[in-house]
């Protein structure tokens, strides 16, 4: 009994789709192989840093929603940068009494008493402050693209009669 096999299928033919086709499937595997790695391999530097926090803009990119798997892997990714971040950032905090000296020492450059130069201090910090929106309309403003989720939130009279 012979049978019939189509073109694509004839010996000679699919053994050049096999090794294209184990070609681009061994690149696919090598890319999955890399993203894994970003999703659970600690930032071992300031460059690979960089590179993780371009992996999740690309990520983001392709994301249409948060429940995408491209989303799904940028939050891996996030997690190792925060964890990164966490480890190596150091945030110097001066004690009291070294804020307290500084602002005696500002005082005296500025010619103020130490309350109007902290005054004054507050004021040009606060007027450089976004009154249009803080972090949520930051978040918003970056992922709003990608869609939200609607909340089928409970009554307050359900919320106070459980």
């Amino acid at each position: 009994m012979q049978r019939n096999m189509p073109e694509s299928m004839e010996p000679n033919a699919s053994r050049a789709d096999i090794a294209q086709m184990i070609g681009e499937l061994g690149d696919q595997v090598t890319n999955f192989q890399n993203l894994l790695s970003a999703c659970h391999d600690s930032i071992k530097s300031d460059a690979d840093l960089q590179g993780r926090m371009a992996l999740i803009d690309e990520l983001y990119s392709h994301a249409d929603s948060e429940d995408h798997a491209a989303a799904r892997f940028a939050e891996l990714v996030a997690d190792r940068v925060y964890e990164y971040e966490t480890e190596t950032v150091f945030i110097p905090y001066p004690s009291p009494s070294e804020m307290t000296e500084q602002l005696r020492i500002s005082a005296a450059q500025n010619g103020h008493s130490m309350e109007d130069d902290a005054r004054q201090i507050l004021e040009n910090a606060l007027a450089t402050v976004d009154r249009a929106g803080g972090l949520g309309t930051l978040i918003r403003n970056r992922f709003g693209a990608m869609g939200g989720v609607e909340l089928d939130l409970p009554s307050r009279s359900e919320n106070l009669s459980g």
